[in-house]
């Protein structure tokens, strides 16, 4: 199984475009060469006009590369804003419910469970302190 790369691009792809440019700088360094070797002086002014040209091709290559991440910025805020947002809230929205029903069961539970068996032992420790109480008063028994 074919794996790709993390950034999502096929690697045939990639593999496809790191061989154009290749050839493209390649193909570039040749021609330098060959105007170089063929016309020595005038050979360099017209390398100078075209590196000039190429600086400002790629000038423009540069900034439109630019804009398209301002773009992909702008839609990205713009999911989260309509996506991640709104699922946050009803998160928020799910805890404070959750928090709600865990209150209530802790209040039932004090109040159905827990009072009535503090009550209980509380009763149980009385009567025993009584009987003990009495136990020593009638008996003479510590």
């Amino acid at each position: 199984m074919e794996q790709q790369p993390r950034s999502g691009i096929p690697k045939g792809l990639l593999i496809a475009f790191v061989v154009f440019a290749f050839l493209i700088v390649l193909g570039l360094a040749l021609w330098v060469v060959f105007a170089v070797t063929t016309y020595p002086v005038g050979g360099l002014a017209n390398l100078r006009d075209i590196a000039i040209v190429v600086l400002a091709l790629e000038s423009i290559l540069v900034m439109f590369i630019m804009l398209v991440i301002v773009i992909l910025l702008w839609d990205l805020l713009a999911v989260i804003q309509r996506d991640l947002i709104p699922l946050l809230q009803s998160t928020l929205e799910s805890a404070e419910e959750t928090a709600h029903t865990v209150q209530g069961t802790t209040t039932f539970v004090s109040a159905y469970f827990v009072a009535p068996l503090i009550r209980l032992a509380s009763t149980i420790t009385g009567i025993q302190a009584t009987v003990a109480a009495l136990g020593r008063r009638f008996f003479g028994r510590d």
